[in-house]
């Protein structure tokens, strides 16, 4: 209610009177962004708006994106999956069906891998972010750290299978892991954890990479 969605708007209406192909990206849950800019608020991409809502002021596109966390996630997972077969099975697993709802920070994590594959495509000169309330805006600038170092591969590999089996301290860890994840959750879905995660090995570096460079763009020049 302080204004956040409309300055957002005007900047990204003043960058196209400056001719600079602009994007304006919400990651807040609230519609305001889709309304504002008479955009549909479940694209699956950014949606060039009408230059005739600019009454012929604008000498670049404005784009807007109602951020989804679902579409980008699945975008995600195919660009990064080696091949398609195994971009179904992640994407049709019952895990994954739940992780952009329960798993913590999923919301700010697809808002940095959005504003990275944006920021790299070369398609925009600015991309204007209207964020939500001051403590998730925040989160989300904490997201690329985080992530990255959840992606840690000795974290991960902590719910590999076989990870019982490696050195004593590692082993030790990772049997305390499993037996408190089979206590609370059971042996059915310790199973299917460690097969969804297996699955997900080999991306999780390109996602830390991304992480990392989302990171970097928040904290230069080229950003304020």
């Amino acid at each position: 209610g302080v204004g956040k969605t409309t300055t957002s708007a005007a900047l990204g209406i003043a960058g196209a009177m400056l001719a600079r192909r602009t994007l304006v990206l919400t990651i807040d849950p609230a519609r305001r962004l889709a309304e504002a800019m008479g955009i549909p608020a479940a694209s699956r991409e950014p949606v060039t708006i009408d230059p005739a809502r600019f009454g012929g002021a604008a000498r670049a596109p404005v784009d807007a994106w109602m951020l989804s966390p679902s579409v980008v996630f699945e975008n995600l997972v195919r660009r990064l999956a080696p091949d398609e077969e195994r971009a179904k099975v992640i994407l049709s697993s019952r895990l994954y069906g739940h992780l952009t709802e329960v798993v913590a920070g999923m919301q700010e994590y697809t808002a940095a891998e959005a504003l990275y594959t944006l920021s790299s495509s070369g398609k925009y000169d600015l991309i204007v972010l209207d964020t939500p309330p001051s403590r998730n805006a925040l989160a989300f600038l904490e997201a690329p750290r985080k992530l990255s170092m959840f992606l840690d591969e000795r974290v991960l590999a902590l719910f590999l299978p076989g990870a019982e089996k490696r050195g004593f301290m590692y082993g030790s860890a990772a049997t305390v892991v499993r037996n408190v994840f089979v206590k609370v959750l059971g042996e059915t879905f310790w199973a299917e954890l460690q097969e969804f995660l297996l699955r997900f090995s080999g991306m999780f570096d390109p996602m830390r990479s991304h992480a990392g460079s989302v990171r970097d763009l928040l904290r230069s020049n080229a950003t304020s």
